[in-house]
């Protein structure tokens, strides 16, 4: 049995693919409305909850799992490194899909690179303006907490689902600061979203190429906003790691090894 451990566009890609060559599969996602995305299958077991190392523990002894398939978010660290240490103990074989960097060929005095979420946070208040977060719901508090940041301020576009948009009410939001939408999102879209907020300011990740990078920095500096960038977190573990770079070749090893 195979655990493919997802959460992003390539995940479902990837379980699409595990399908097509019916290979036997259990998948993971963070979230019901993520499971709600994933296609089942008679060959495939959808299970839709956050894992901690016990979980992930007993769920590939339960399901004799022999290869896990890492796909999961480039800034969800913790699993990936979990899932690194389960497969070591264990003896399984684990294979991580690294989503491609973006090499940005645009040079902007507009954008600002920091190393994490609180840095993020701290850039953002330091100008005192309207701004949109597009960097997920998991820390949203080191926006809405900061002192020098007015939650008026932060509008947060994040995934639309019911546990997520309470978060943001929970933090203090108002139903007008939320945006609720399934990314990604194109360049249009993301112009005719900073124009109608009114925003001066955006904050987003170093997600990569299928992720809507570029067309939310494009379409920032365009319209002359600031960009603040978190840069993608080091993971511990990654150099015993068996690294997948293309959907391709992940249905190669699929084919001939799974």
């Amino acid at each position: 049995m195979n655990l493919l451990l997802g959460g992003t566009s390539e995940a479902r890609a990837i379980l699409e693919l595990l399908q097509k060559h019916k290979k036997r599969a259990v998948a993971t996602t963070v979230t019901s409305y993520g499971g709600s995305l994933a296609s089942g299958g008679n060959n495939l077991e959808i299970v839709s909850r956050a894992m901690n190392e016990s979980d992930l523990d007993n769920l590939v002894a339960e399901k004799n799992i022999k290869t896990v398939i890492d796909a999961t978010h480039p800034f969800a660290a913790k699993i990936t490194e979990v899932a690194i240490d389960v497969c070591e103990r264990n003896q399984i074989n684990y294979i991580r899909f690294e989503r491609p960097k973006l090499e940005l060929e645009m040079d902007s005095n507009l954008v600002q690179w920091v190393e994490d979420f609180e840095a993020a946070a701290e850039a953002v208040g330091s100008m005192n303006c309207p701004f949109l977060l597009t960097s997920g719901s998991k820390n949203l508090g080191e926006f809405f907490n900061h002192p020098k940041i007015k939650k008026e301020n932060i509008y947060a576009r994040v995934l639309p689902d019911p546990q997520v948009m309470q978060k943001c009410m929970d933090l203090g939001s108002t139903p007008k600061q939320i945006i609720a939408v399934q990314g990604p999102c194109t360049y249009e879209f993301n112009a005719a979203c900073y124009k109608q907020l009114n925003i001066n300011a955006i904050v987003t990740k170093e997600s990569g190429t299928r992720g809507g990078f570029k067309e939310k920095i494009q379409a920032a500096i365009d319209l002359g906003l600031q960009v603040v960038v978190i840069k993608r977190p080091k993971i511990a573990g990654m150099e015993i790691a068996e690294i997948v770079w293309s959907i391709e070749e992940i249905e190669k090893i699929i084919k001939e090894r799974l």
